[in-house]
């Protein structure tokens, strides 16, 4: 039972990460470059697809998905498609906690100056 909230944290841990280059860096040159080829086939397909990319909990389901997908593979574990549920939601309190600590320490160090 404890392999299995491990593995939620760490599946939840990459997620959060991959969501936040691809979102964060997509201006990045390098990332931009990776993520043309998918900009463009889900743009052929509705150009509505491609707010996938702007979205944190869109991408951050997609992602979990496959490296839920990869993972249970690898390491023998039964495929639970309510597992990205659970991972989108501890990608949202990550990026929200980021946020508000981002938004902490600017606030201290205004008040410092």
């Amino acid at each position: 039972m404890i392999e299995y909230f491990v593995y939620l944290l760490i599946l939840s841990l990459s997620t959060y990460g991959i969501v936040s280059i691809l979102i964060i860096k997509s201006e990045s040159y390098i990332v931009n470059l990776t993520l043309s080829p998918f900009k463009y086939l889900f743009n052929k397909i509705n150009s509505n697809l491609n707010e996938v990319f702007t979205c944190y909990l869109c991408l951050a389901f997609w992602i979990s998905l496959i490296l839920d997908l990869c993972m249970s593979f690898k390491y023998n574990f039964v495929f639970f498609p309510i597992n990205q549920f659970f991972v989108v939601g501890l990608t949202w309190l990550f990026a929200t906690s980021t946020v508000l600590k981002d938004n902490f320490l600017q606030n201290k160090q205004e008040e410092s100056l």
